[in-house]
């Protein structure tokens, strides 16, 4: 995973870590 992938979900874990992994995978791609 490249580092701004991981910086920018880091902000949205705290609300959902479970759910912004793969939504966000499959927006992104």
């Amino acid at each position: 995973v490249p580092v701004w992938v991981m910086l920018k979900t880091d902000r949205n874990t705290v609300s959902h870590p479970k759910r912004h992994h793969w939504r966000r995978s499959k927006l992104q791609r």
